[in-house]
């Protein structure tokens, strides 16, 4: 993996790059086909998105916000999590849906995570 693929798998698993790292990546956007790239890897280490997120079972804390799991299928489940405020083990609500590959999947997750890009760091969605 070159030094560019690196740093866009930190920002993207970290949500953060330190100045000398943000200059390295340079001033353009990243390219949403970039992100893919991260979230296919992470996806077939983890089959979750981000790694550390899993739907809600009852008795433990809820992921607020967007996940994305990878099916047997192939395709993916994107879902959307939220807590009560003060209950953070009370689902509140959730949402899901189907998307058929990967640049759909994570086109609908930046859009609702990240629609202003991550730290800063703007996305070229074409």
């Amino acid at each position: 993996m070159d030094g560019r693929n690196q740093l866009i798998e930190k920002l993207v698993t970290t949500l953060h790059l330190s100045i000398p790292e943000r200059n390295k990546l340079g001033a353009g956007k990243v390219r949403l086909a970039e992100i893919s790239a991260v979230v296919s890897r992470v996806l077939d280490k983890a089959g979750y998105f981000p790694p550390n997120a899993r739907p809600w079972r009852k008795g433990l804390a809820v992921h607020d916000g967007v996940m994305i799991e990878r099916l047997p299928t192939g395709k993916f489940r994107l879902i959307f999590q939220r807590s009560d405020p003060i209950a953070p083990t009370v689902l509140v609500e959730q949402k899901e849906s189907c998307l058929e590959d990967i640049t759909s999947v994570v086109g609908a997750y930046v859009s609702a995570e990240w629609p202003r890009g991550i730290d800063g760091i703007l996305f070229d969605r074409s």
